[in-house]
């Protein structure tokens, strides 16, 4: 589920100001911590990129936080 990031504008070469932030759950209610989730854009010219910015690729791995939660910025190409 998609928790905040939607509604942005950014334009060719920008990336989100704000971070894609997505909860995992296994029913709606249930977080599931350190399970390994695939981040990638689809259909979309651009890449998603880590928070601290050392990855950028057109699909990551990550694993959620003690909340369930992932985050990344989309950078339009």
């Amino acid at each position: 589920t998609l928790m905040s990031g939607d509604s942005q504008t950014i334009y060719n070469g920008q990336s989100t100001p704000e971070p894609l932030v997505f909860k995992v759950t296994t029913d709606g209610t249930t977080i599931l911590t350190g399970a390994p989730v695939t981040l990638e854009h689809l259909g979309l010219m651009g890449s998603v990129k880590t928070l601290d910015g050392k990855t950028l690729s057109s699909s990551i791995i990550l694993k959620t936080d003690s909340n369930g939660e992932v985050a990344v910025y989309f950078k339009a190409d």
